[in-house]
């Protein structure tokens, strides 16, 4: 069995604000969790908790595939440099979720949401190093040109960070990252890896999405905010 090194040229990193974003959406629960709320009241208390971090929520029409986020009641994020915000899509399915009508928990709903954030904040990143990394984005139809994008990589890395973080030890992904029989495994866990490993088998970009990964994963947190 192949087994893989990592070489890392360009430290890959968690954004800082991300554990706060965390600690306040897991004290979130006792508002969203089982209250009986509407969607709009659920956006309402949403965008109340996570404006200072410039993430707003709009209700958007249920057209995702079949996915851990569909099934969560979210769909899709937008970052905009003009603004600064990131507005995170959610569906009417959203209400059932948060109210216990369905097989997720609020721990799904929090992870999955982070997940999204976090994309979205390293393209915040990369606009703030670079405002030309506002233009010209990649159209999302052509999904390997799309997933080529390094700013779409380094966004895709950030995301599965996250979706394999609140799910299994770290010390367990380093593990599997190693063997190709793991990171196969990984995709079990994370949509991100999931589309990386589906529509890029064996190839060079898909060793540097893993770098990505594996570097986020082994950067100490507290290094992220200096």
């Amino acid at each position: 069995m192949r087994s893989y090194e990592f070489i890392l040229t360009e430290r890959a990193i968690h954004h800082p604000s991300l554990p706060v974003i965390r600690t306040t959406l897991q004290n979130l629960k006792s508002e969203l969790w089982e209250n009986d709320l509407v969607n709009v009241e659920i956006e309402s208390i949403l965008n109340a908790r996570l404006r200072r971090f410039y993430v707003k929520f709009n209700e958007v029409s249920d057209t995702a595939q079949d996915s851990e986020y569909s099934n969560v009641g979210l769909n899709g994020a937008d970052y905009n440099p003009s603004t600064g915000f990131i507005t995170i899509g959610y569906t009417w399915h959203l209400a059932e979720v948060l109210n216990g009508e369905t097989r997720e928990y609020f721990e799904d709903f929090t992870r999955l949401l982070l997940a999204v954030i976090s994309h979205e904040l390293k393209h915040q990143e990369q606009t703030d190093k670079s405002p030309h990394n506002a233009r010209n984005p990649q159209d999302p139809d052509d999904i390997k040109a799309y997933l080529s994008d390094s700013r779409e990589l380094e966004a895709y890395a950030a995301q599965a960070a996250i979706e394999l973080e609140g799910q299994l030890s770290t010390e367990e992904v380093l593990q599997k990252l190693k063997t190709e029989r793991g990171r196969d495994e990984l995709s079990l866990y994370s949509e991100g890896v999931r589309w990386y490993v589906t529509h890029f088998d064996s190839s060079p970009l898909l060793n540097k999405f893993f770098s990505k990964l594996y570097s986020i994963l082994t950067t100490p947190q507290d290094q992220t905010n200096q």
